[in-house]
């Protein structure tokens, strides 16, 4: 029996001195990871953006952002709003993307106000390009309202605020962004009704003029305007600077003064 122990304690310190003398096995070498690419692909450029002139050094304005340009073919575009990805396309094999259908931002829900707008592209193994030309504008998608209007009977004219900057185009012959059809100036937008009669407003008797591009004033036939009487003034067809338009007339009665 004592034999037997004996040569069980043996077995087990051999068994120790076995494992402990084992080499353990080499770990497996991680991955080289993937070089990330440090040549960049070819800056794209703007050819066009909704309603903005890209020449222009004016406020532009507008209430759809749409893109199309040019980059390298097969490329990924991506557009930037104050720095944000909005938008996203292909430039395909003949290098164009937004010409048939701009670019629209489908990534985020934009606010009003000024915007600053460029793209990038990015072709499969280099890297994103550099930022193309910057263009700023101011997104605006609220119409315009009346917020005021004045009566003078001394100066027979009655001065109306817009809530914001309207079109103001002079002529019946002004033509692109701001058509005279739907100017501030255009005679045919107003209507003026005196203690509930309508008055003719006609071209050759009345004249409207810019006091500001929120600021219009009709001035009137002698005799049109009366101190205490009660006027109801209509105005609807208008546009905004962006194109949204007055589609619900607004009017508001207002007394003449002095």
């Amino acid at each position: 029996m004592k034999k037997f122990l004996v040569i069980l304690m043996v077995l087990a310190m051999a068994s120790v001195l076995f494992v402990g003398c084992t080499t353990p096995p080499t770990p497996e070498p991680e991955p080289e990871p993937t070089p990330t690419p440090t040549v960049k692909t070819d800056t794209p450029y703007i050819t066009g953006i909704t309603n903005v002139s890209l020449s222009s050094t004016a406020t532009q304005y507008t209430n759809s952002v749409g893109v199309e340009g040019v980059s390298v073919a097969g490329a990924l575009i991506k557009v930037y709003i104050d720095g944000v990805q909005t938008g996203v396309a292909n430039s395909g094999v003949a290098g164009t993307f937004g010409t048939v259908t701009p670019v629209a931002v489908t990534m985020v829900t934009l606010t009003e106000g000024v915007k600053k707008l460029y793209i990038t592209a990015t072709v499969p193994g280099l890297a994103e390009s550099d930022k193309s030309t910057e263009y700023t504008f101011t997104y605006d998608y609220t119409k315009p309202t009346m917020a005021s209007a004045i009566a003078d009977s001394s100066a027979q004219t009655i001065t109306v605020t817009f809530s914001e900057n309207v079109n103001m185009s002079e002529s019946s012959v002004t033509t692109g962004t701001f058509p005279f059809s739907s100017s501030a100036l255009n005679y045919a937008r107003w209507t003026l009704v005196k203690t509930a009669t309508a008055l003719v407003i006609a071209e050759a008797t009345y004249t409207f003029s810019k006091v500001s591009d929120k600021v219009v004033r009709i001035t009137c036939p002698a005799g049109t305007i009366d101190t205490g009487t009660v006027y109801a003034v209509g105005v609807n067809g208008v546009n905004d600077k962006a194109n949204n338009t007055m589609t619900v007339e607004s009017v508001l009665g207002i007394v003449a003064i002095q």
